[in-house]
């Protein structure tokens, strides 16, 4: 009859457990029509109180279940934590208890991601892939060091401040998981989330060399753009990536077309290296293996721009030469492998290539010396026009500066010239300007005949020398020719090249524009740089003077003498930390003489061959 009337009137079973509780309580149980009439009475008379007790009942299931599920959880983070601590392969702060400490933070404040799939680690971060859509990086920081996580979250915040419209791969949201962390004792996380990219270059060449794919050139070149434009954007605010290498390089693949973008910020800003560099002659000797990828200047603590550029030059080879590789060093090969460039000779088997143009800027990239790395937006501009020379800059962007337009252009070449020719350097500026051979103009030195500007040739790309004079009477008409008709005939490298003459008249005056082999300097530039910064040894003065010689006899054995032999006239091309490749410039003065001034030279030539091999047999 009870359970009947519980049924009739669809209480719950509590309810119902409930009813013949309060049965058995006053111990009416041997008369059934009694307990009835009492299971009616609580039914029609406290149908409040069995609402409430229904309300109770389920809040306590449902807390039940709540702490089941918490159990289940912490038993899938412990799962999850485990996992990801097995993957770790290199050295990490980040232990089993530090990664579940983190991502139990991290579900409680983000309850929405129950999925972490292990990316990457480095010593003091851990990258992880969440619910399979984003990517968040976890930074472990000690909990003393205030000014590096401030510091970090003002450069993050700044990068973010400038739009996702970049190739910096931005911090979307970015937030501490231990507020307290002053006080506390357990280490604090700084956590990073980011959009998902296909992979990093280290997956990227490890493609490459195991399927044997080669990029086209062009596509290479456009992945170094929006590198360098990167690059030119962190330097643009003021900081450094100090950190550039394969796996902070990642990329995103679409329609056959890949983006690539500069990850991993760091929170250390730019160094004033506005004074010279100390001279580098024991670097530190207690490092065992050393980043192959970090200039020597870093060792010494004067890591600046142009240092972002050296590894960014490492970097480059790999992507030219897939082939290319290497891992962490010791101390003895890390010497050995900066002072080789040139050679082409690396504590590996592989040889890089040197026949593309992205060599050429590899080679700037990796001299020892920072003098002579010139600046992230040089070898941007560089690129852009090798791009617009293959048709490949339709749809090429450009983040960090605004491509020059044809006045801009002229605006720049009639400043340059200003100082040279005056009230001419208007007209003269325009006329160089319509014969859209020329661009990416830079002022290189000046004399009382002409001034010499450094531009790109759109139709051979490369980087020349222009030399621009003004011809005043029939002698220096003469002196030009003659220098010409000298340099042509001497075909040598050890003799600066010229391309091409052009003139071009402004009413009656003529301007003779001479194409030459650019170098990178003078030898006077380059001894005065080495003296303070740099210094040079036995073995490149011998080599330094021998090219010299060499040149010299060249001239000799066509009966011509310089008549102007001076370290402004004797050019240099950098090929590597310590090598150079010397040629003699500048024929004005130039003469036809006898044939007695050659042997003069070879006898020189033989002493300091001579020299050299003893230096050699040391």
């Amino acid at each position: 009859m009870c359970v009947f009337m519980c049924w009739q009137y669809e209480v719950s079973k509590s309810i119902k457990i409930f009813m013949l509780k309060k049965i058995k309580e006053i111990k009416y149980y041997q008369e059934p029509k009694i307990c009835a009439l009492i299971i009616y009475f609580y039914l029609q008379q406290n149908q409040q109180f069995l609402i409430i007790l229904a309300h109770k009942n389920q809040k306590q299931m449902m807390i039940k279940k709540k702490n089941n599920s918490k159990v289940s959880e912490a038993l899938n983070l412990k799962n999850i934590s485990l996992k990801i601590f097995n993957q770790i392969e290199r050295e990490s702060s980040f232990d089993y208890y530090s990664i579940k400490g983190c991502l139990q933070l991290l579900t409680e404040k983000k309850p929405s991601y129950v999925q972490f799939k292990y990316i990457g680690t480095g010593k003091q971060s851990l990258v992880l892939k969440v619910n399979d859509q984003f990517v968040v990086k976890i930074k472990k920081i000690n909990r003393h060091n205030e000014k590096e996580i401030k510091d970090l979250d003002i450069l993050v915040n700044a990068v973010r401040s400038l739009g996702k419209e970049n190739y910096i791969h931005q911090v979307d949201d970015s937030y501490f998981l231990q507020s307290d962390f002053q006080e506390s004792k357990i280490d604090l996380f700084y956590i990073q989330e980011m959009e998902f990219a296909n992979g990093n270059f280290e997956d990227l060449f490890l493609q490459l060399r195991t399927k044997s794919i080669e990029l086209k050139d062009w596509q290479k070149e456009r992945m170094a753009i929006q590198l360098f434009d990167a690059l030119n954007i962190f330097h643009q605010c003021g900081s450094c990536h100090r950190n550039i290498k394969p796996s902070n390089i990642l990329y995103f693949y679409e329609n056959g077309n890949f983006t690539v973008k500069l990850a991993d910020l760091q929170a250390n800003n730019t160094e004033d290296f506005s004074q010279e560099f100390n001279q580098i002659t024991n670097p530190v000797s207690s490092y065992k293996y050393i980043d192959v990828y970090q200039p020597l200047e870093a060792y010494l603590n004067q890591y600046h721009k142009k240092s972002d550029l050296f590894r960014l030059g490492l970097v480059l080879a790999q992507l030219d030469t897939p082939s290319f590789q290497f891992t962490n060093i010791s101390f003895e090969k890390y010497l050995q492998f900066q002072a080789n460039f040139s050679e082409n000779i690396f504590p590996i088997s592989d040889n890089i290539k040197k026949d593309t143009f992205l060599y050429k800027i590899i080679q700037r990239c990796l001299h020892k010396n920072p003098s002579q790395r010139q600046q992230s937006q040089y070898y941007l501009q560089s690129l852009i026009e090798r791009q617009k020379s293959l048709n490949k800059n339709q749809d090429l962007i450009i983040f960090s500066i605004q491509p020059p337009s044809e006045e801009d252009e002229e605006i720049k070449l009639f400043n340059i010239l200003m100082q040279q020719f005056g009230q001419d350097a208007q007209l003269l500026a325009n006329k160089i300007i319509q014969l859209k051979k020329y661009a990416c103009f830079n002022a290189l030195g000046a004399g009382s005949q002409g001034i010499v500007i450094e531009a790109l040739n759109r139709e051979s790309n490369r980087i020349v020398a222009l030399k621009i004079q003004l011809i005043e009477d029939q002698q220096s008409k003469e002196q030009l020719e003659t220098e010409v008709q000298v340099v042509q005939s001497l075909q040598s490298q050890y003799i600066v090249k010229i391309y091409e003459v052009e003139m071009l008249k402004i009413g009656k005056k003529e301007f003779y524009i001479i194409q030459m082999e650019k170098c990178d300097c003078s030898l006077f530039q380059y001894l005065k740089a080495n003296q303070t910064q740099f210094s040079i040894d036995e073995t490149l003065k011998i080599q330094i003077a021998y090219q010299i010689i060499v040149g010299l006899n060249i001239l000799h054995s066509k009966n011509i003498i310089h008549r102007d032999i001076k370290p402004q006239n004797i050019l240099v091309c950098i090929q590597g930390s310590n090598s150079v490749q010397i040629k003699i410039a500048d024929f004005g003065f130039a003469k036809e003489v006898n044939k007695q001034t050659q042997q003069a030279s070879y006898e020189h030539l033989c002493i300091l061959h001579q020299s050299s091999l003893k230096i050699q047999q040391r």
